[in-house]
C-alpha cells in the first residue's frame, strides 16, 4: 500500500513538473515579441539596446528615471555607471522621500500625466528608460511613438529598441 501511494505521489509530481514546464515555456513564447532580439529573449533581457546606447552616449553619473522597480537589475547590470531612481525595493524611497515617491507612483499608475519637467526637477534626472510595451500604455508617449515624425510637439524617444526606449527629459530646443 505504501508503494502504491509513493507511485501516485511521484506520478503527480512528474505531471505537475511537465505541466509547469509547458505553461512557462508557452508564456515565454507569447512574450517573445517584446524582446530586442533572439539573444535577449533567450536570456530574458529587455534593455540590451538601451544599456548599450547609454554606455555609448551618456557620461557616467547621469540620472535615469525608471518607473518600474523590476527594470532596475537589468539597467544597473547593463550600465552600472548611471544612477537610477527606483531600485530593488521601492519601499526605501517611500521612507526617505514620501512626497517624491507619491508623485512618481501617481505618474507610473497614470493617476497624473507623465511630466518630464517635473521628473527632471524632482530627481535631477536627465533620461527616462522604459520597456517598449510599457511606454505604449501611456497616452502621452504612445502619440509620439505612432504618429509621423513630421508632427512636432510630441514626446519622442532619443533611442528606440525592440525591448526598450529612452526619453530625454530636458528641452529639445
Amino acid at each position: 500500500r505504501l508503494i502504491a501511494i509513493s507511485a501516485i505521489a511521484v506520478t503527480m509530481l512528474v505531471i505537475s513538473m511537465v505541466w509547469s514546464f509547458i505553461v512557462v515555456r508557452g508564456t515565454l513564447r507569447l512574450n517573445r515579441h517584446t524582446f530586442a532580439n533572439e539573444e535577449s529573449w533567450k536570456h530574458g533581457r529587455y534593455f540590451n539596446g538601451v544599456t548599450e546606447w547609454m554606455r555609448q552616449n551618456l557620461q557616467p553619473g547621469v540620472t535615469v528615471v525608471n518607473l518600474y522597480y523590476d527594470d532596475f537589475p537589468e539597467l544597473y547590470y547593463g550600465a552600472p555607471e548611471q544612477y537610477y531612481i527606483t531600485g530593488m525595493d521601492p519601499t526605501l524611497m517611500w521612507l526617505a522621500y514620501p512626497k517624491e515617491a507619491q508623485i512618481l507612483e501617481n505618474m507610473r499608475t497614470q493617476k497624473i500625466q507623465l511630466d518630464f519637467t517635473k521628473l527632471r526637477e524632482l530627481f535631477h534626472a536627465d533620461y527616462l528608460a522604459l520597456r517598449t510595451y510599457r511606454a505604449l500604455e501611456y497616452p502621452e508617449l504612445r502619440r509620439g511613438l505612432i504618429t509621423p515624425l513630421s508632427q512636432s510637439g510630441l514626446l519622442r524617444p532619443v533611442y528606440v529598441g525592440h525591448g526598450g526606449l529612452i526619453y530625454y527629459l530636458g528641452s529639445y530646443d
